[in-house]
């Protein structure tokens, strides 16, 4: 049976997108989404630029909001975050940029979420 390492590499690696570094991040997108097939996208990829990458190679123009770690020890804090991510996911307008997800990921290395 085939890995998934080597799907993404057969079904990938040739793409033309310009620049063989872009096909190169592309197979690594496609690895950790197939790794996580149930999560949301911003669950499957770990690093904030690889993500960044993603919506890029799905033509998503993308601003990711990230408030200071300290900022989400409140509760509080972190409900009006989220709050405020699912209030901008509503106006449908040529000037903002739509809400895909809010949530909480883990950042890598560091233990925190």
């Amino acid at each position: 049976m085939q890995s998934i390492s080597e799907w993404a590499q057969l079904n990938f690696a040739d793409c033309e997108l310009g620049d063989k570094r872009r096909a190169h991040r592309l197979v690594q997108v496609a690895e950790e989404i197939a790794n996580h097939p149930a999560a949301s996208l911003s669950n499957q990829i770990e690093h904030w630029g690889d993500l960044k990458a993603a919506y890029r190679l799905f033509d998503r123009e993308v601003a990711i909001k990230i408030p200071h770690p300290g900022l989400l020890i409140r509760p509080k804090t972190k409900q009006r975050f989220l709050r405020e991510a699912r209030v901008a996911a509503r106006p449908d307008h040529p000037h903002l940029f739509p809400t895909f997800e809010a949530g909480e990921v883990h950042v890598a290395g560091t233990g925190r979420w």
